[in-house]
């Protein structure tokens, strides 16, 4: 076979990917994004954006039981010890003690509203925001066409 070019190769594999020199086989670069993102089957991205949100909403669950009935100082505990190590990390970089009280205030407010039903929401939305996200990514990644050679395991063991 002999393309435009002097040179003669072997035939073509069809698992190697396209012909030309000029185009690079998306088996080769998988973060490439392919021309044909929209052949991604649409039950595959149903599939998995459900998975994700379904696990996010066990999460959720499993934080709000923990913080509010299990461990009810748990986020007051882990505001300190976060706040402490910013203190300690801002001394240690020469910040004004101005923009560190500054930053405590800010932290204080932050951490004061982490337990309440409009900061679960928040990460609810942003749960799904990400179960898509990582639905579409997933999803193209997915092979579109069913395996054609499907061996049959019991054939194989009575033949030896």
């Amino acid at each position: 076979q002999e393309l435009s070019s002097p040179h003669k190769t072997a035939p073509r594999d069809e698992n190697l990917g396209p012909e030309k020199p000029s185009q690079i086989p998306l088996k080769l670069v998988p973060f490439v994004v392919h021309p044909k993102i929209t052949d991604v089957p649409e039950r595959h991205i149903k599939y998995l954006f459900f998975i994700g949100v379904i696990g996010y909403i066990v999460n959720l669950i499993f934080t709000i039981v923990f913080s509010n009935f299990i461990d009810p100082d748990f986020n007051k505990n882990l505001g300190e010890v976060i706040k402490e190590s910013t203190m300690k990390w801002m001394q240690d970089m020469n910040v004004p003690d101005e923009k560190i009280d500054a930053q405590m205030l800010a932290m204080d407010k932050q951490m004061a509203n982490y337990n309440s039903p409009l900061s679960y929401l928040k990460q609810l939305f942003g749960g799904v925001a990400m179960a898509t996200l990582f639905a579409f990514i997933c999803a193209m990644f997915v092979k579109r066409n069913p395996p054609e050679k499907i061996v049959d395991f019991k054939t194989l063991d009575t033949e030896n």
